[in-house]
């Protein structure tokens, strides 16, 4: 019911195999590159409804913040993960 959802992020390497997409407006993007190395990720969620505000959890912080479903799928959830083996849970729902 598009109510709810969660995702669980983790960090499985460091260095040079650690690539991944860089999320929209990243520098790397506008320099034409494919991948990049970094601690910062961007998660994207599907199926929010965009007239509506979410609280989203972050587990690990245990801090929880609200923002609407149109801005958090086009903006994505910014997330730094600074070492091999570090996760977060995401958890959002409608208040």
């Amino acid at each position: 019911d598009r109510s709810m959802g969660w995702a669980v992020i983790v960090r499985m390497f460091n260095g040079c195999s650690d690539k991944h997409m860089p999320g929209p407006g990243y520098e790397a993007v506008k320099r034409g590159a494919d991948f990049e190395t970094g601690p910062i990720y961007f998660f994207y969620p599907r199926g929010m409804r965009t007239d509506k505000k979410y609280q989203i959890t972050f587990d690990s912080r245990d801090e929880t913040i609200e923002r609407s479903g149109y801005e958090t799928m086009q903006q994505g959830i910014r997330l730094r993960l600074e070492n091999a083996g570090m996760s977060e849970l995401i958890i959002y729902k409608l208040p």
